[in-house]
């Protein structure tokens, strides 16, 4: 029958228009039409409120939607309405079946046996749907879970967690599920589901894996003492893991920067415990290399997708000299989406090591004959130091990633002289700093707007002074910095943006410091980043951005400066202290760069004090920035390829 006809009769009756409209709810269904099936239904119900064979086909619509808990309820509303009936009990054993639940799909198959057939026999119950047995051997008991970690890998960690949240309306009960819930909702700033995910596991129960991800939850949120005794845990229950130290190599940058040696102790413990070289180190001489090529450099990483690094990587692909370098990516994580298809457009080679050993993926490195082989992700997510302590290329370079590490094989790590100083040795991180005249990175404002808005202070009656950076990095030392500088500057707000979106525990905790200190009432934490998600909206609301301590923020100085608003940093201690003060003096910025907290509130009272000099240096400080080495990428490329040479 076309589902698009309707059966006509001569002179119907009501029971032959009702058969009628199942038959055309039934032929939408089979051809997958769901929009004209739920009509179809939706009019039988009218004409017959509760009226079974529409409820059960509605119930099977649901079910191809993946809406199973309605599904569910559907078909048992139907069943109720004609408990006598053979189909209504099919769809119910077939649909517990395939949902893995055998104890209720027996017990409708078997009452099934008991009970008459449906006048409209298959017209009603597509065959799908009454054959139990295939229905058993189609079972999918965690198609939802099976589905989050498909999102989770494709970086799609908020679908991620609504189909594990899915999964968990069918299998209640399901620990592995509840452990992918915690990851996701971690990874979305849903602290509070984490810590459900965790209370359900058990604390006697809990895998190493558990105790990992609690740690980086209460960490996000600035528990440091809990993220501790969390990451301890974890490394106890899995002492060979590398990750699991690693994380906590990441709390602790966190929690202290560089201040006090506490990374370099941790890095050089780490290198000590986990680095395992297959033959010692060796550097090939400059005479060995062979000039009649292009040079051969690695990019390894595993942030190799859309994000910050692929914003730094992908236009010095795109630059460089073909004559000169040749580009090969290698990612360490699966996830591979339209920043990633960019980048291997401009490579000469794209390989994924995700789940190769350190050994073996050195081996792949050498296998292609690499020159250079640069490290992008320090301790970060899918770290590759043991593979890098392998020697993969004949120079190991340290250069981009999380809490960099000390002691891993490289010959150089890239910076330049803001962040490494050339009276101070960088720890153990290479053997040599590689230090640029201008600055260690080029910012490139792709996705910016192109309107700079105007002063905010213009429209209303404080000056706004923003902050930017993750929730648990902002600690008693921001608190203190920002209460003198709102006593130099009356009537000025501090506006935090929360730019993990993270739940009510990190922005509690910030709000409890403020209220310590006496400055509750001039602090405010927002979802900026709601405004526009590439990263510049936000600062649409600033009229001064201030850098936090201990951690400095690069990216968002850079971004900050391209729309007009001014940064006002601490000189800050070691190479994550320092970034901002980077970005400033590669920004022709200097005077915006203070030795204490006391002088830069001292800047910004005199800054605010006359709006009219602030509101033209929004509108003319992108055009004085776009000309410096911070946003000249075609240079930096040139810089980075003549460094390659100089190794």
């Amino acid at each position: 029958m076309n589902a698009d006809t309707a059966q006509i009769y001569d002179n119907p009756t009501d029971d032959d228009v009702m058969d009628a409209n199942v038959r055309d709810a039934r032929a939408f269904f089979d051809v997958g039409n769901y929009i004209d099936a739920l009509d179809a239904c939706e009019g039988m119900l009218a004409r017959r409120p509760g009226c079974a064979e529409a409820l059960l086909l509605l119930g099977l619509i649901s079910f191809e939607l993946d809406e199973h808990q309605r599904a569910l309820a559907l078909l048992a509303q139907a069943h109720d309405k004609a408990p006598d009936v053979r189909e209504y009990a099919d769809a119910l054993a077939c649909v517990n079946a395939q949902l893995g639940d055998s104890t209720e799909a027996l017990y409708y198959a078997k009452l099934a046996t008991t009970l008459s057939p449906h006048p409209l026999g298959d017209a009603l119950l597509p065959e799908i749907y009454s054959n139990f047995f295939q229905s058993f051997r189609n079972a999918r008991p965690h198609l939802f879970r099976n589905r989050a970690q498909r999102q989770l890998d494709k970086g799609d960690a908020a679908n991620a967690l609504v189909s594990c949240e899915k999964q968990l309306e069918l299998t209640p009960n399901d620990r592995d599920t509840w452990r992918l819930l915690a990851l996701t909702a971690l990874e979305v700033g849903n602290i509070e589901r984490v810590l459900d995910s965790s209370e359900f596991l058990g604390a006697d129960s809990l895998l190493a894996s558990d105790y990992e991800v609690l740690a980086r939850a209460l960490a996000k949120v600035g528990h440091f003492d809990e993220a501790e005794q969390a990451h301890l845990n974890a490394i106890e229950g899995a002492p060979d893991n590398p990750a699991f130290s690693q994380s906590r190599i990441r709390t602790i940058a966190a929690r202290h920067g560089n201040s006090g040696g506490h990374l370099e102790r941790e890095n050089n413990a780490w290198v000590a415990q986990y680095v395992h070289r297959s033959e010692p180190p060796q550097k090939r001489l400059p005479s060995a290399v062979n000039r009649d090529r292009p040079l051969r450099i690695a990019y390894v990483g595993g942030e190799l997708h859309a994000g910050p690094l692929a914003d730094t990587l992908t236009p010095i692909l795109v630059l460089h000299d073909a004559r000169r370098v040749h580009a090969y990516c290698y990612t360490a994580n699966a996830r591979y989406d339209m920043a990633s298809e960019n980048m291997a457009q401009h490579c000469v080679r794209w390989t994924d090591i995700h789940g190769v050993d350190p050994v073996t993926a050195a081996e792949i490195i050498r296998g292609d004959g690499i020159d250079i082989a640069v490290d992008l992700s320090g301790h970060g997510p899918d770290s590759q130091l043991q593979m890098f302590a392998q020697r993969p290329a004949p120079v190991c370079v340290s250069w981009l990633g999380a809490a960099l590490p000390a002691g891993a094989g490289f010959d150089y790590l890239l910076a330049n002289e803001t962040l490494v100083p050339l009276d101070e040795v960088a720890g153990n991180t290479a053997q040599t700093i590689y230090r640029f005249p201008a600055t260690h990175i080029a910012h490139r404002p792709l996705d910016a707007p192109e309107t700079i808005m105007p002063l905010p202070a213009r429209r209303q009656p404080h000056i706004t002074i923003g902050v930017v950076a993750p929730l648990a990095q902002l600690g008693e030392s921001c608190i203190r910095h920002w209460s003198e500088i709102l006593a130099s500057v009356a009537n000025a707000r501090i506006v935090i943006a929360n730019v993990e979106r993270l739940d009510g525990a990190a922005v509690t905790r910030l709000y409890e410091m403020a209220a310590a200190a006496g400055i509750r009432d001039r602090i405010d934490v927002a979802d900026l980043e709601e405004i526009d998600p590439s990263g510049y909206g936000f600062f649409d609301h600033f009229d001064i951005l201030l850098d936090p301590q201990p951690n400095s923020r690069f990216l968002e100085t850079c971004r900050a400066l391209w729309m007009g608003v001014p940064v006002l940093a601490i000189a800050g201690a070691g190479y994550l202290g320092r970034e901002a003060a980077a970005a400033l003096r590669a920004a022709g910025r200097p005077e915006w760069v203070f030795d204490t907290n006391q002088a830069r509130a001292a800047a910004i009272a005199d800054l605010v004090a006359d709006l009219d000099h602030l509101a033209k240096l929004r509108t003319a400080l992108r055009g004085e920035v776009a000309t410096t080495a911070l946003y000249d990428v075609a240079g930096f490329t040139r810089a980075l390829e003549q460094a390659y040479y100089a190794m």
